[in-house]
């Protein structure tokens, strides 16, 4: 079982489901971990608030990430405090309107397209650091 004792994690979309369970595995193996959100706070502070009960470490940040400065200002805070992510888990995906396929808009065509291929690069512009193997150790 990997160890990940000291290193940062963020974890998109980590206030339920899948990101959630990651979070407070991530937590379990050493890890201080970052759970971001969107909407669900109380999602994101129970899960916080497990990891916590279970001798882990870590804090929540909020942003949508279909939104440049939102993911921007999320970046911030994430670097002033940890210095640098050593792993990044892209698991935000909800919250787009379900459809057919033919009953697709132009709207949510985009807004589908945001969400789940153009948040990679907005969370990897503005000279965020994600992983300096040097640094982490991790050998992935």
């Amino acid at each position: 079982m990997q160890s990940f004792v000291g290193k940062v994690v963020l974890i998109t979309g980590a206030s339920s489901g899948i990101g959630r369970a990651t979070a407070e595995l991530m937590a379990a193996r050493g890890a201080k971990v970052v759970i971001h959100y969107r909407n669900h706070i109380q999602g994101a502070t129970e899960a916080l608030a497990t990891i916590r009960e279970a001798g882990g470490d870590g804090h929540i940040v909020q942003a949508d990430i279909t939104k440049q400065n939102e993911v921007e200002a999320m970046v911030q805070e994430v670097v002033s405090k940890h210095g640098i992510v050593d792993v990044l888990i892209n698991n935000a995906g909800g919250g787009v309107k379900q459809s057919t396929f033919m009953d697709m808009t132009e709207q949510l065509w985009d807004e589908t397209y945001a969400l789940k291929c153009k948040k990679y690069s907005s969370l990897f512009s503005g000279g965020f650091t994600i992983y300096d193997p040097e640094e982490s150790g991790l050998n992935y």
